[in-house]
């Protein structure tokens, strides 16, 4: 993102280092509650079973400056995958100048998902190479493999039931060692990427790119089990799942939260670009006491609706079903902001 965090080195008084990041014109106080909110779900949810969400300490020092904790042997997506994909027939800086000038012309919904769906023809998902160079003896590729898949679908069911959006590829890491997935950055949740001036529609990242990482986990639809697994965890402990969230109600997120557009923006790939941002509205959650309390119940109520299996209190099955085929609609994800980088 547009705030560089530093890096720097601590060493403790037993002589060990430790190393940290620095982050400023950034707030962190999001981070901190969505985390909070995690570690707490590990606890009471996740113990003793086979998944967990990687999480990571964070200290908001005000509204614009705090330290996080630096994950060692992690890479990003974007570092993992920009290389892979110079083997492309097309750039990443073309797939996104595409997607922007259908954007720009004010093209339909189904004219930017042809637009997109022809950006595909010319990208080959890769990611699969990556773990298989990574991890090239089969017990650790198997072994990273599962760790791949049981992070996929915590990550992916956690995210979609905290609204968490903003899932480009820099904001999602992998751990090298391991093949567990770590997601970084929780600025835009509880649905505010909806609101955003270019909607996120997707539920969770679910790229070509992804199920090309999954391989036959994906093509057998195995990796379903996995996702139905982690959601029934949750469903039938969500009373756990919102006493991890009771803070809400004493902290407001709309207090703190910056602008949805402006930290979405600003921390999405963008290097290449010359997108003309003046044209996007503001989405605000507001500046009365009311309406904070309005906001923290409506988020609330949002997310205890998610656990029931929506309006219309679908099963297990049908609920991931229905994510998992909006994730990868080829109509949600052609008209998502192209600093996402759907295509990969």
């Amino acid at each position: 993102g547009i705030s560089k965090p530093r890096i720097f080195n601590f060493v403790l008084q037993n002589g060990l280092s430790y190393k940290v990041l620095i982050k400023g014109n950034d707030d962190l106080r999001t981070d901190y509650i969505m985390l909070n909110a995690m570690n707490k779900i590990n606890k009471s949810i996740f113990k003793n079973t086979n998944y967990s969400i990687a999480t990571y300490e964070v200290f908001p020092m005000g509204h614009n400056f705090g330290i996080l904790e630096f994950k060692k042997g992690c890479e990003s997506l974007a570092d993992i995958l920009r290389p892979l994909h110079q083997k492309d027939e097309i750039s990443l800086a073309q797939c996104r100048k595409s997607m922007d000038s259908a954007f720009k012309a004010r093209k339909t919904d189904q004219e930017r998902a042809k637009v997109f769906e022809n950006i595909q023809t010319k990208v080959t998902p890769r990611f699969s190479e990556f773990l298989k160079s990574n991890f090239p003896m089969v017990e650790l590729w198997y072994s990273a493999k599962k760790k791949f898949v049981t992070s996929l679908a915590v990550n992916s069911i956690i995210g979609y039931i905290l609204g968490i959006g903003d899932r480009h590829m820099s904001n999602i890491m992998i751990n090298c060692d391991t093949g567990e997935l770590v997601h970084i950055d929780f600025g835009i949740t509880f649905e505010a990427g909806k609101h955003l001036s270019i909607p996120e529609l997707v539920p969770f990242r679910f790229t070509r790119d992804i199920a090309d990482a999954l391989g036959v986990y994906h093509h057998y639809h195995t990796v379903d089990k996995f996702f139905e697994d982690v959601y029934k965890m949750v469903r039938d402990e969500r009373s756990k799942v919102m006493l991890s969230l009771e803070n809400l109600k004493l902290d407001p997120l709309y207090k703190w939260s910056l602008n949805a557009d402006e930290k979405y923006f600003k921390n999405n790939e963008n290097d290449e670009s010359e997108l003309d941002t003046d044209k996007f509205k503001n989405y605000n959650y507001g500046n009365d006491e009311s309406i904070a309390e309005q906001h923290s119940t409506k988020c609330l109520k949002v997310v205890l609706d998610k656990l029931q299996g929506g309006e219309e209190r679908q099963s297990v099955e049908s609920v991931i079903q229905i994510l998992l085929r909006d994730a990868q609609s080829t109509v949600n994800l052609g008209v998502i902001f192209c600093g996402w980088s759907p295509f990969y």
